[in-house]
């Protein structure tokens, strides 16, 4: 419990909590975890996929690298959901991975890139 200790005396409250597999879960309290839930729920999950998935209806995006932010948003969304556990945010990280795929199925590259990691529910 190094680490707990660490960040306890970095100022941070964090609680350990055992999930019914043994896993450890770490939960931030305090100033920075507050951060990290109003980033989560103020930036995460108000994002508008459906205008991320947009460039992909097209392919012909090639100088502004909009392609590449749907990707971005998908690792930190699923980094969210394994902190945070939401509903929500997983159903929306599987509504914009499917809605991804549907708008350009001929490109394989696409449906690589979003697929949704299995040890997600």
């Amino acid at each position: 419990m190094a680490t707990g200790i660490l960040l306890a005396l970095a100022g941070l409250s964090v609680n350990v909590a055992y999930a019914a597999h043994a896993e450890r879960r770490i939960k931030i309290g305090g100033y920075v975890g507050d951060r990290i839930e109003l980033c989560i729920n103020n930036r995460v999950k108000c994002q508008d996929t459906r205008q991320l998935v947009e460039p992909f209806r097209h392919l012909t995006e090639g100088t502004r690298w909009q392609t590449e932010f749907i990707g971005k948003w998908m690792l930190g969304a699923i980094a969210s959901y394994r902190y945070t556990e939401d509903p929500e945010l997983l159903r929306k990280i599987k509504d914009a991975a499917a809605r991804a795929e549907r708008s350009n199925a001929d490109s394989p590259s696409i449906a690589a890139m979003l697929t949704v990691p299995e040890d997600l529910p």
